[in-house]
């Protein structure tokens, strides 16, 4: 007794690929998600800002948005950590306890429209630095030690 193959019919060849390739663009679509949505206020840019903490007191980071303060988030004192902002359309200032860091307005040419990386620190005598800023879209998280030694 002999097992044969039977051949896969050529006319259906091209249905199985077709369907395959609707199967196949399904799930890219399903996982990355559809557009849309949201206030039309955000420009899809990013600013992720490394922040060290070498004051006394907690510090308050805000990303303000024409003129008005945003959502403040708090880093304690010696302590450093990344912060990561939508950027807006617009005008918007990134502050720290009140003062200005970053200026939309006083940026370079080659860092407007871009995704933003940056490094700030809060000095021990109350004053803020702006360390670095470019474009880019990572930073690394400070090291921890040596901050208010």
């Amino acid at each position: 007794m002999s097992i044969t193959a039977r051949p896969f019919p050529f006319e259906a060849r091209p249905r199985l690929v077709r369907l395959s390739l609707v199967a196949a663009l399904g799930v890219v679509l399903a996982a990355c998600g559809g557009g849309g949505g949201g206030n039309g206020d955000v420009s899809g840019l990013g600013l992720n800002v490394a922040v060290v903490n070498e004051t006394t007191d907690d510090l308050a980071i805000t990303l303000d948005v024409g003129g008005e303060p945003g959502q403040a988030q708090t880093l304690a004192t010696c302590k450093a950590e990344v912060y990561a902002f939508d950027l807006p359309d617009g005008e918007w200032v990134l502050a720290l306890n009140g003062q200005t860091v970053i200026d939309s307005f006083e940026l370079e040419a080659n860092l407007i429209d871009r995704n933003l990386i940056a490094e700030v620190q809060a000095n021990d005598d109350g004053t803020v630095s702006l360390i670095r800023i470019s474009a880019g879209t990572q930073v690394s998280k400070p090291a921890q030690l040596g901050i208010c030694t």
